[in-house]
């Protein structure tokens, strides 16, 4: 009596733990946040010194719900940056724009991190390069 005991505990138990592990296992994945980018590195050729450099990104909203810029981080104090539109509807396109000072003649290379933020986090790095020409 006692070892049927421990197995209808046993096998409740066994049922029990296959229902949790399966319904874990049926939950669905999470949507990726769906965007594109026209270009993620930027060639801008030869440019005059002390004349600001300028770049344009266009990012694409193609999945269902917004997407929010919610920071762009250059990589150094001679990169700033502006964004037309920091909240992204599906269908719409936002313009992230980098100016490089072109202060010191070269060759050079300027990035910015955007900080995505939507269905889930994301990261994309943006870069552009080039030459400035001294006066």
């Amino acid at each position: 009596m006692k070892y049927f005991l421990y197995l209808i505990i046993a096998i409740s138990l066994g049922i029990i733990i296959y229902g949790f592990v399966k319904k874990s296992f049926n939950k669905k994945n999470p949507k990726v946040m769906e965007y594109s980018l026209s270009k993620r590195l930027i060639t801008v050729g030869e440019h005059k010194q002390n004349v600001p450099v300028n770049a344009e990104f266009l990012l694409k909203n193609l999945g269902e719900t917004p997407i929010e810029i919610r920071a762009v981080h250059p990589d150094c104090h001679c990169t700033t940056y502006h964004v037309s539109n920091k909240s992204i509807n599906p269908g719409d396109t936002s313009v992230i724009s980098l100016e490089y000072n072109a202060r010191i003649p070269g060759v050079f290379q300027a990035s910015a991190t955007l900080d995505l933020h939507g269905e889930n986090d994301r990261q994309e790095l943006l870069v552009f390069r080039g030459t400035i020409i001294s006066d």
